[in-house]
């Protein structure tokens, strides 16, 4: 957590200085109108703003996969395989796309202001301004000569005028003509431009004289649309690196896209089944611990969804079985309670052999009768019990029917015990789940007649 607001303030820090530097960058773009700049600055700090956005979601997505990779979170190798290969599917289209996308882009902005586009509209203006310089100097020309008397007043492409005075609206240059001072300017009319030369004449006293020359309106029209055109190219000239950058961190932005695009499908999809392994990992944990009652949500009706489906119903199934079992449990033994109590509290002897002979189970009354403690009784063999009550009898009996099957014996047996007399009736009877199966040992009742 520490980590991840390190690296959104260090990426917060550096989105801050890129705007920054573009901002100056755009500010010292004199040959942009403040709107423009305005413009292209907005744009700009978006396309950065958002690619520094999507970087940082990439970012933040590769963290946790790596943090699950370094802890060993259930599933995380299958996330990397999934994740590497939608990343290197995407990858890989979208970096020739964005080559070639901001080559060609390059390309064309570089042939746009390129010296070959620039060069013709140069040279047209040139041409434009050399006709205007040519013909103010021919109408300069002419008004000198006619000044010195060279050539008369009447010509038929320009006019001729004197002025001994100051005329009305005079221009400056027709105000510097009478300090001694000749010049040219250039005046438009509807009628087209008129290039006006004016000099002093030879004798002060007449004043000075004008030269026009009319330039037709198409030629003034057409020399003032290269001008417009030529200076509106000039400020274009200043888009061409704004629009490059541009165009390099769109194209920038939507192949971040694209590879962001394939790192969360892959998530979302690694996810979507590593999430409810996870889930049934830990369930299946709890349950190999003894807890039964655990349950793993899912919505989904695929493969993995039918997996933990089962998981559920096995899950249920081992309850209600454990639940029976405990019950059968709780029963049987509160029948062996049951049994036992009664066991205790009936004046017969009661005594339960194995298989193999040996004393398992007596009760009070068997130790009354025969005299002797349990712990003397309990887990001896038969004949040991015969050979501590020394009893003819019952020895001619357990020989009787040593190695034969018993299913039930009634006998009256002499026994001495402490030295008295005593006849047992004694009731022998083998033990079996069913009468076709193996006995499981014999239960032996004896009263003292």
């Amino acid at each position: 957590m520490r980590t991840s607001k390190i690296f959104t303030i260090i990426l917060g820090l550096l989105i801050i200085v890129v705007s920054v530097f573009i901002s100056i960058y755009f500010i010292k773009l004199s040959a942009l109108d403040i709107t423009t700049r305005i413009l292209f600055l907005t744009l700009f700090t978006i396309n950065i703003v958002a690619l520094f956005t999507l970087i940082f979601f990439v970012s933040k997505n590769l963290f946790s996969i790596y943090m699950e990779s370094k802890n060993k979170v259930l599933g995380y190798k299958f996330k990397v395989k999934l994740m590497t290969f939608f990343v290197i599917l995407t990858l890989i289209p979208s970096t020739f796309l964005f080559i070639a996308a901001s080559g060609l882009a390059t390309n064309y902005i570089n042939q746009i202001f390129s010296p070959q586009m620039k060069e013709p509209l140069r040279k047209s203006i040139e041409l434009a301004r050399t006709f205007y310089d040519y013909e103010r100097e021919r109408a300069l020309r002419i008004a000198e000569d006619i000044s010195r008397g060279k050539i008369s007043n009447v010509f038929d492409d320009f006019s001729v005028k004197r002025y001994s005075t100051l005329p009305e609206n005079a221009t400056d240059t027709i105000k510097d003509a009478f300090s001694g001072k000749r010049g040219t300017e250039i005046i438009t009319y509807d009628i087209g431009d008129i290039i006006r030369a004016v000099v002093p004449a030879k004798n002060k006293k007449d004043g000075i004289i004008i030269v026009e020359i009319l330039i037709p309106k198409d030629i003034s029209r057409k020399s003032e649309e290269l001008k417009e055109i030529y200076e509106d190219y000039l400020k274009l000239e200043g888009f061409k690196m704004p629009l490059r950058m541009n165009f390099v961190f769109i194209l920038g932005f939507f192949t971040l896209m694209i590879v962001f695009s394939g790192i969360w499908v892959s998530i979302k999809i690694s996810r979507s089944i590593t999430i409810p392994i996870q889930n049934l990992a830990v369930a299946t944990k709890k349950a190999a611990t003894g807890d039964l009652n655990v349950h793993v949500d899912s919505t989904s009706k695929d493969e993995i969804g039918l997996l933990i489906e089962s998981f559920n119903q096995m899950i249920t199934q081992l309850r209600e079985g454990k639940e029976s079992l405990q019950n059968a449990y709780l029963e049987s033994d509160r029948r062996r309670l049951y049994l036992e109590n009664i066991l205790e509290n009936i004046n017969s002897g009661v005594m339960f052999l194995d298989s193999d002979g040996k004393i398992l189970t007596v009760n009070k009354a068997v130790c009354f009768i025969l005299n002797l403690k349990q712990e003397d009784i309990i887990g001896k063999t038969y004949s040991e019990l015969v050979n501590m009550l020394n009893s003819e009898d019952l020895a001619t009996l357990i020989k009787s029917i040593e190695g034969k099957e018993v299913r039930q014996i009634k006998r009256d047996v002499k026994i001495n015990i402490k030295g008295e007399n005593n006849i047992l009736k004694v009731y022998i009877l083998g033990l079996r789940e069913d009468h076709t199966s193996k006995a499981l040992g014999m239960l032996v009742v004896f009263d003292n007649i």
